[in-house]
């Protein structure tokens, strides 16, 4: 059995080098850890630190994209075209981890996910030339996304049967439990 291959997305502010640290001693507790692919965002090379960057048109601040109020996401497609090269380059991906922002762009990811699935009808991903697949996602401390452009992505209904793990926190200040989906469990 090969080992499973996690292609994990840090959140804003964040590196793949500080994710990878964050995830060994996880890694280090598993007979059998999957192997980690932490990625930056392509956005660090320009030393602003994110997988895009909200913006509202009543004001010029731009933050994570967290909270109810619509926001246009700066950097969605060079995030989107350097997640695609990533799953051509560096694929394939079993499941994809996400932590916070990176934890909404995998929510994302769902809603682009190639799969296997006869039924599934053609996703953006493929019709922008990019294979995205995997089987599985896990999201910690995730968002919905805020951008009413990419929460279109929500609407990939067969994507969305995805096997899916969404841990929130109870103490989080930055994605309080308040920003869930009425109806959602938590524990």
């Amino acid at each position: 059995m090969e080992k499973l291959r996690i292609l994990c997305l840090h959140g804003y502010h964040g590196s793949a080098q500080i994710l990878g640290r964050q995830m060994a001693p996880l890694a280090n507790g598993l007979d059998r850890p999957p192997e980690f692919i932490c990625i930056d965002a392509p956005s660090l090379a320009d030393r602003d630190f994110g997988w895009w960057h909200a913006a509202s048109a009543q004001s010029a601040a731009v933050n994570a994209g967290v909270g109810p109020r619509a926001k246009r996401y700066e950097g969605w497609q060079r995030t989107f075209d350097a997640i695609g090269s990533t799953f051509a380059q560096r694929g394939p991906f079993d499941g994809v981890f996400g932590f916070s922002q990176g934890a909404a762009l995998a929510a994302l990811l769902v809603g682009l996910c190639s799969g296997d699935n006869p039924a599934r009808e053609a996703s953006a991903g493929d019709a922008l030339g990019y294979s995205i697949a995997f089987d599985f996602a896990v999201m910690v401390g995730g968002f919905v996304s805020a951008d009413p452009d990419l929460a279109k992505l929500y609407g990939e209904r067969l994507n969305y049967a995805l096997p899916s793990a969404h841990i929130i926190g109870h103490s989080d200040t930055i994605v309080p439990q308040s920003n869930l989906r009425r109806g959602s469990r938590t524990r």
